[in-house]
């Protein structure tokens, strides 16, 4: 979730996200699914058509993504 987060700071497509964060395409879905229904991610959809549509990191989903790495370096 944490590497799904990062790379959509600025808004991606599902392909990059399924490239850059090693994910078969069901993963994916499944991930973006339930990070759009906690409001960690908008989708932003783009001309009506759903191969343009782009996922964005919410604030929401940036104070996630700080406590997951505050977290992480307590554990080094």
């Amino acid at each position: 979730m944490a590497d799904i987060l990062e790379a959509s700071h600025n808004g991606t497509k599902k392909t990059y996200l399924m490239y850059r964060c090693n994910l078969a395409f069901r993963q994916l879905k499944s991930y973006l699914n339930f990070m759009v229904r906690k409001n960690l991610l908008c989708m932003i959809i783009e001309n009506g058509d759903s191969n343009l549509d782009l996922y964005k990191t919410t604030e929401k989903g940036k104070e996630f993504l700080k406590a997951y790495k505050n977290l992480k370096a307590l554990m080094n």
